[in-house]
């Protein structure tokens, strides 16, 4: 005992002289068990003077159950087991004062009782510090310590709480109770207030966890403790109705719930709220009065999870007269009366019997073990305490059986078989039709008087079965009866939760747990167009999110137990990651995901999976792949496309890990040549996006147009899915009218757009549409003149339509945090609202105009020709790396995997991975050599004949080449002549042919040019030899006034002089100008004529 007084000495837990009230009962007995109960409430220093009736009716139910034992001779020769409680007033510091005391009562000399066990305090924060105490200890002094009220999930740590069992199921039971409940009765949008102690502390934290897990919004989330109330209930309440929550969940002491009450029923701006309760109101109406007696009318109607609750009618009876018993010591005469005897029987009183007599059995079993006599024995006494706690890990019990007088006691709850789990909670599995917690409604009021408590809902194994029928909701309004349905508690209408949509969703991925990863990069958001380092929140209503399902639906199927895709039963994960079409996103976010800083959902970190990354799904557009091949090359990792169809990926230099379902552009640019070389024309106009796909298209357009004699004249469009920006398209196609044959290679998601934009002002048949894939046979494409576009050719890149995957659609969790973006897609795809969406400002709250949404309808609706390719390219990339998959040298950290070597995975890839495409049963190659997919075009035209506005009028495939009806079309083929009208039109689009048509036009007419010329020189050279003459002539007939030499083109050695302009003319001047005559001056020398300076060889 030394050892134990020094340990508590050093932690400063002695406790002084001042004497603590207990009660030893009876005092006679041979053997104790500790017992620890309130009696009082906590107060700011210490007891309060307010009684807590439940802890001394929970007291007096031991006392009961102990004097059965005792009257029926459980212990033999004479021995009685007894109590030895404490009054902790809820203190944990007086609990663990009081755990000394105890301890040091007990000297375990021969002749002295034997202290054996302890029942724990019922509240946690308590039952932590006397279990701590004791777990501190040797083994030989540790006591056990059995619970029938504390429920902290966190008290079964073994490595602190080494003594802790407990006979009551703990709060994380309780808290996946209340989310069930939430789930069930659709709620969504929730406020939590909790006590600010160990038990209100670790279920609030517990149950915002796993609300947030299912999509379950918590936008007020705050404590208290018996010290603060107004304090924190005040800014509560006021925040709870300034964001107009109508529903909240109380965690926290029983009696501190009434001045919530309350402050909600006496608010000016009060509005119903809908309440669920913690257990710890122990079923129990008295917290829910007013002094006038009368219960709050916010209370009718409060929902309240609580342990089963098993009402002892012998204790019942006992309790009426309890004041006709004779103890020497008695609670209830020291509080006289103060109400405890008006109070219900505590849910725990059933938990205290069934504590007591666990730990009594127990005792009885070591005694038979250790003493021949069955009495109390030297060797018992000399028994290490650490023995009752190895003792209790094995406990079976069948209470009936163990105590046949109890059986009328516990006759509605079967045989009542207690076991306890590894982890020293209460297995409740072994009696599987046995209810592990319930769930109850406060209801069937008169007025406001003679409300009770009926049971709604059981708990057992993992599952809340709820009667909805039988649950009752009020009005805040004193004088009206129970509402007609349920209240919605979820985001009202008219209103948008912005605290309830993550401002980073577009950076939240799809997460499915598995072994080994897939990874997806989809654009399931639209980029920012002012920052290519970021997406924006708007979601694409097609082309994104379906795809990112589609994909997940494919991982469940994988690992769906009668797979046969693959031979491992390793669990395949999946991380889907929005690469919203922007490069520098997708790059960033895979060097995040491998770096290991990507947090995949709360608490988990990239880190943690990323040395289990099987390969990536991906990308959409041939950009978005390109980025992606760009850094795959570099990480080591094999990529398979679902939908890139550039020809510029192709190259496996630069992308040698890249395969892909869907055939490439270049193919797919033959196929446009080929029809429109079948309908006799030799000009198009190409309408493109600028990117990789759109402009490997169009060059590709250019290169077999040049060679088949076919004009190409193109068209360069931005990426945006705003279509006004698209208005100058038809002014530009109208430049040139005769190239009737439209041409689009424009991304998915903007053709729509871009068609619109096109044909609103187009006359009917001014232009006739060839749609590339992104075109295909989507419905959507057609504008609302659909007669404009009749007789448009389409090509479609298609697989057969997957249905199960829309059923699989039609069955998901819109608001599963692990698929976040589900509902916002569903909900702007369908132009709708969602039961429970956070965003209803564009619903009015009391008409309620805006739709809501059918799931069935709309994920039967979806129709994106992508979701079987990326369905196959899915199933192609995790069958091609099965042999990964079966490994046991994959998948560790910092460890080499010689079966993920991606060169020869991606070789192995496309010569050996089969699947069924066409779903006819038959495995056929996905891959060509090059890792290109292998699937054929389909030619569609667009006709008003039947419902569906697409016909097949052809198909073309590398070996067969094109197969074309003309004449199915709409139009004669006359009408679809697309024809160069002048020379110039036609040889604008080839500059080599424009070079050698000039080169021959040159020699037609150099001849005669040149003759031309030369009579022009002729001419010139008569014209300037007449004049020359005629000035030389006057010359010599008149004499000058002066004469100014301008300039001298004489000087030496063929050299121009400094600064003069070469000339040797010399303009003469008359002094008379009327003479006109030119003379020479009389002091100059006779010069001969000079001839002119220009000659015809240099006009030439």
């Amino acid at each position: 005992m030394w050892k134990l007084e020094l340990i508590l000495s050093i932690l400063g837990l002695l406790r002084g002289t001042e004497s603590l009230d207990e009660i030893r009962y009876p005092d006679d007995a041979s053997v104790y068990i500790g017992g620890f109960f309130s009696v009082y409430l906590p107060g700011p220093n210490g007891c309060s003077s307010t009684v807590d009736p439940y802890s001394i009716q929970e007291f007096e139910a031991v006392r009961w159950i102990i004097d059965k034992l005792n009257d029926n001779t459980f212990l033999k020769a004479g021995e009685k087991i007894g109590i030895h409680a404490y009054k902790t007033c809820g203190i944990p510091e007086m609990a663990a004062s009081s755990a000394i005391d105890l301890s040091q009562t007990y000297s375990n000399t021969s002749q002295s009782p034997i202290l054996f066990a302890l029942l724990s305090p019922t509240k946690s924060s308590e039952a932590k510090h006397v279990s701590r105490l004791f777990s501190l200890l040797p083994e030989n002094d540790r006591l056990l310590m059995l619970s029938f009220g504390a429920t902290s999930t966190k008290l079964a740590d073994q490595s602190l709480y080494k003594n802790f069992f407990r006979i009551i199921p703990p709060d994380s039971v309780q808290v996946r109770v209340m989310l069930q409940l939430m789930l069930e009765l659709k709620w969504n949008y929730v406020g939590i207030i909790y006590e600010d102690d160990d038990y209100g502390k670790d279920a609030a934290q517990l149950l915002k966890t796993l609300t947030s897990d299912k999509g379950i919004c918590v936008p007020v989330y705050s404590s208290f403790n018996n010290t603060n109330i107004d304090e924190a209930f005040n800014p509560f309440v006021v925040d709870v109705l300034n964001r107009k929550l109508s529903g909240i969940i109380y965690i926290g002491s029983g009696n501190l719930i009434t001045k919530l009450l309350e402050l909600f029923q006496t608010s000016s701006s009060a509005r119903d709220i809908e309440i669920i309760v913690s257990e710890s109101n122990r079923l129990n109406s008295l917290y829910f009065r007013r002094i006038s007696q009368t219960y709050f009318p916010i209370s009718r109607g409060i929902l309240v999870t609580s342990a089963p609750k098993i009402e002892l009618q012998e204790f019942t009876e006992y309790w009426k007269n309890i004041k006709t018993k004779q103890f020497s010591k008695s609670w209830i005469s020291e509080t006289g009366d103060a109400g405890v005897l008006d109070s219900e029987q505590s849910v725990y009183v059933n938990y205290a019997v069934k504590a007591v007599l666990v730990l009594a059995n127990l005792f009885k079993k070591l005694t038979i073990q250790h003493c021949a006599s069955n009495a109390i024995c030297p060797r018992l006494r000399r028994l290490s305490k650490q023995t009752y706690i190895d003792e209790m890990n094995d406990l079976k019990i069948n209470l009936t059986t163990e105590f046949p007088y109890t059986s009328r006691m516990f006759q509605n709850t079967l045989a009542e078989n207690i076991t306890f789990k590894t982890n020293r909670e209460i297995n409740y599995n072994s009696e599987p039709n046995q209810s592990e917690y319930e769930a109850f409604n406060f209801q069937q009021c008169t007025g406001l008087t003679n409300c009770r408590f009926v049971k709604v809902g059981d708990y057992r194994i993992g599952r809340l079965s709820l009667n909805k029928t039988l649950i009752s909701s009020y009005p805040l309004r004193e004088s009206e009866g129970p509402n007609t349905r349920l209240p919605s508690v979820q985001c009202p209408n008219g209103t948008d939760c912005d605290k309830c949509i993550p401002s980073d969703i577009s950076d939240h991925v799809i997460f499915v747990e598995g072994e080994w990863y897939v990874v997806a990069v989809v654009p399931v958001f639209i980029p920012d167009e002012t920052n290519t380092l970021l997406c924006t929140n708007t979601i694409r209503d097609s082309f994104g999110n379906d795809i990112a399902e589609s994909i997940k639906f494919t991982i469940e199927e994988i690992n769906n137990p009668n797979n046969t895709l693959i031979s491992s039963n390793k669990k395949v994960g999946l991380i889907v990651i929005n690469g919203c079409a922007s490069q520098l996103v997708i790059k960033d976010k895979i060097l995040r995901l491998h770096k290991g800083t990507y947090e995949l959902r709360p608490g988990l970190k990239s880190s943690e999976i990323n040395h289990r990354i099987l390969g990536y799904v991906g990308g959409m557009s041939g950009s978005m792949s390109a980025a992606m091949a760009e850094i795959l090359a570099k990480l080591g990792y094999v990529q398979v496309s679902f939908a890139s169809t550039s020809p510029l990926l192709s190259d496996r230099t630069l992308y040698p890990y890249f395969l892909r379902i869907p055939t490439a552009d270049d193919q797919q640019a033959q196929v446009v040549i080929d029809i429109v070389t079948s309908l006799g024309s030799n000009i198009i106009q190409v309408i493109y996006t600028e990117g990789a796909y759109g402009g490997g298209a169009h060059v590709t357009l250019e290169k077999l147009g040049k060679d088949a004699g076919v004009c190409v004249i193109g068209h360069k469009v931005p990426v945006t899915t705003e279509y006004t920006l698209y208005n100058g398209l038809l002014a530009k196609l109208r430049e040139t009218p005769q190239a009737k044959l439209v041409v689009t290679f424009v991304r998915s998601h903007v053709i729509q757009q871009v068609i619109k934009a096109v044909t609103e002002r187009m006359t009917e048949s001014e232009f006739i549409f060839i749609g590339s894939e992104t075109w295909g046979s989507r419905e959507s494409v057609i504008p609302e003149q659909q007669r404009k576009v009749y007789g448009s050719l389409s090509i479609a890149l298609e697989l057969p339509p997957v249905t199960a995957f829309n059923s699989y659609l039609s069955k998901q969790n819109i608001n599963d945090p692990s698929d976040p973006w589900l509902r916002h897609f569903l909900e702007k795809m369908g132009q709708c609202i969602f039961t429970g969406s956070f965003q209803r400002a564009g619903k009015d709250e009391v008409i309620g105009k805006a739709k809501e949404c059918d799931l069935e309808r709309l994920a039967m609706s979806i129709y994106d020709q992508w979701v079987p390719f990326a369905i196959a390219s899915t199933k192609a990339l995790v069958k091609g790396l099965e042999n990964v998959l079966s490994a046991t040298t994959c998948g560790q950290p910092a460890t080499s995997c010689p079966e993920q070597n991606p060169t020869k995975l991606a070789e192995y890839m496309k010569k050996n991975v089969k699947l069924d495409l066409y779903g006819t049963g038959s495995q056929e190659r996905v891959f060509d050599d090059n890792g290109d997919g292998v699937v054929k075009y389909k030619i569609m035209h667009v006709t008003p004949e039947g419902e569906n506005p697409y016909k097949q009028v052809g198909s073309w495939s590398k070996s067969q080449g094109i197969i074309f009806s003309k004449d199915s079309l709409y139009y004669p083929v006359k009408d679809y002549n697309s024809v160069c009208l002048t020379d110039y039109t036609c040889n604008k689009c080839f500059p080599d042919k424009v070079g050698k048509t000039s080169s021959q036009q040159s020699k037609d007419w150099k001849i005669p040019m040149l003759v031309v010329l030369a009579c022009l020189l002729g001419i010139s050279v008569i014209i300037i030899v007449i004049q020359c003459y005629r000035s030389h002539r006057e010359r010599h007939l008149q004499d000058p006034h002066y004469a100014e030499p301008m300039f001298n083109l004489r000087h030496d050695r063929g050299k121009d002089p400094p600064n003069q302009v070469t000339s040797d003319i010399y303009l003469t001047v008359p002094a008379n100008s009327g003479s006109g005559s030119l003379t020479r001056s009389a002091d100059e020398p006779h010069q001969p004529p000079q001839p002119c300076r220009t000659t015809p060889a240099q006009l030439s």
